[in-house]
């Protein structure tokens, strides 16, 4: 089974084929394939996210783990929000960044500039300074959102594991949920 999530990934709801419960497939990985063979056996049609009620069992220690996966989820849909589609993307970033500290600490010789700073000055029609100096840019907007999600998710963490048991159905809930609330406010451009 499989929800749609905002991003346009599909959300795994229970394990089918290669796909555990619990992945997020977007639709340019190789397993989309899988998504794409279940939904012709559901008329085509997704399922609905689950509600918190479908998701949480009767165990504080139960509550407690599924309301910090559900944080952790959130952090991670918050996060894929700002990078581009696509595998590795983050790690086209990671790279375009470690090429421009290197060649800045080369003394940003004209002569000697790296692909990744190269191909994006070509690519946006900005020279190669400009371009270096969008990718650090880029890379610390990147860093300032990481962190933030960084700081909500263990915020969030730990306030599930600081609540008291209610020994309601909804405790949990009720603690984690505004943290999951400000990751999925969270959007690139804001």
């Amino acid at each position: 089974m499989f929800a749609k999530l905002e991003n346009g990934y599909a959300l795994c709801l229970s394990d089918y084929g290669d796909i555990k419960k619990g992945a997020q497939v977007p639709q340019v990985n190789e397993l989309w394939s899988q998504v794409e063979q279940w939904l012709s056996t559901n008329s085509g049609n997704f399922e609905a996210l689950p509600a918190w009620g479908d998701r949480l069992p009767d165990s504080i220690s139960d509550r407690r783990d599924t309301a910090k996966e559900l944080i952790d989820q959130s952090a991670g849909n918050a996060r894929q929000r700002y990078v581009s589609v696509g595998p590795l993307v983050e790690e086209e970033y990671r790279l375009a960044l470690q090429q421009c500290k290197a060649w800045r600490a080369a003394g940003s010789p004209e002569a000697s500039v790296p692909a990744a700073i190269s191909d994006w000055a070509i690519a946006s029609g900005m020279t190669d300074e400009q371009a270096a100096a969008n990718i650090e840019q880029t890379a610390a907007g990147w860093e300032l959102v990481l962190l933030t999600i960084r700081q909500i998710r263990l915020s969030g963490k730990a306030a599930v594991d600081a609540a008291t048991d209610l020994g309601t159905h909804d405790d949990m809930q009720n603690v984690a949920q505004p943290y999951i609330d400000q990751l999925n406010l969270m959007k690139s451009g804001s």
